[in-house]
């Protein structure tokens, strides 16, 4: 009898201080579970034991890998069947880092034992491509906005060049991130060319060709009318010739450099006088003043200069007087 019991004794020992686990389950953890097509997957594929009757305590936070201990309370997950489940929704996007500790009792002291863990994910906006073939046009001699990111890919990680156009990129910091501003200065052809730092290499992404044009010509306008019949009081009140960009939406003015007008009033001679900047002269004025009704008067030969520095010759104004 008392060998049969340091047998049973002994026998007892050899698993005191084992964890006991009664279920199975097949396993694959992966670094990221979005891949781009160039960039490798990988993942850990094993056989998880657990216990389906004694559930862990989960705690997530911030860990001390040192001390195997949260810096601070925590938050406790719930577990059921052994198994914990954390749900968290992401709020903004990037690179989002979490952990916690996983404790269980040692079946040979009774006491609790603490395995630290640390996981991350990435979290980025629902997006989408839509694009008009048509209209993908770059602009000479304004700052042309662009939004430029590669889902999955945090936008420090993303680098942006433009390639033709006399082009240059920058990031736009005022704007935020994945924001740059393209400048050009040759009509033709920019290709926008983006790239992306994933597993320590630097992999294409993709491009985007675009149409470098210059601005359209503004619309010369006084008293805001390209034309027609004017009150001679109104006309001649006015200080000048502005140049207006109808329906087009970056913020860009043009400065007139000169134009002439033509006054002609019943049975005199046309009068031709020429102003060297916007301004409607003086003489200009007096003899609109002293005009009868029906005059007509014609601003011509506008020249106005852009941003892109060229020189535009506008359409002309004809107006009444009334």
């Amino acid at each position: 009898n008392a060998e049969s019991e340091v047998i049973n004794h002994l026998f007892n020992s050899i698993n005191k201080s084992s964890f006991k686990f009664d279920a199975l389950q097949a396993r694959v953890i992966a670094p990221t579970s979005y891949v781009l097509i160039g960039q490798k997957y990988t993942a850990d594929v094993f056989l998880a034991a657990y216990s389906s009757t004694s559930n862990p305590k989960i705690l997530v936070g911030e860990v001390d890998t040192a001390k195997k201990a949260l810096k601070g309370s925590g938050i406790e997950i719930p577990v059921s069947g052994g198994l914990g489940k954390y749900e968290v929704t992401a709020t903004s996007e990037g690179l989002k880092k979490w952990g916690g500790i996983i404790t269980v009792k040692n079946p040979a002291t009774n006491e609790e034992e603490s395995y630290p863990f640390t996981a991350e994910y990435i979290a980025a906006k629902p997006s989408t491509v839509i694009s008009a073939d048509k209209m993908n046009v770059l602009y000479i001699g304004v700052d042309n906005p662009m939004s430029i990111s590669v889902p999955g890919v945090a936008n420090e990680n993303v680098t942006a060049t433009i390639t033709g156009g006399g082009g240059t990129l920058v990031k736009d910091p005022k704007a935020g991130a994945g924001k740059y501003i393209a400048r050009v200065t040759t009509q033709g052809e920019a290709t926008i060319s983006v790239t992306a730092k994933m597993d320590g290499k630097n992999m294409p992404m993709g491009q985007m060709k675009y149409r470098v044009k210059r601005v359209p010509d503004p619309v010369a306008m006084v008293a805001n009318m390209k034309g027609g019949k004017i009150n001679k009081n109104v006309l001649a009140a006015q200080a000048g010739v502005i140049p207006v960009m109808e329906n087009f939406d970056f913020d860009l003015f043009f400065k007139v450099k000169s134009f002439k007008i033509t006054i002609v009033r019943k049975g005199k001679d046309p009068v031709e006088l020429s102003s060297e900047s916007n301004l409607i002269t003086p003489q200009m004025k007096e003899i609109i003043n002293n005009s009868p009704i029906g005059t007509k008067v014609y601003f011509e030969y506008i020249r106005a200069s852009g941003p892109d520095g060229t020189v535009r010759s506008l359409a002309p104004m004809n107006f009444e007087l009334n």
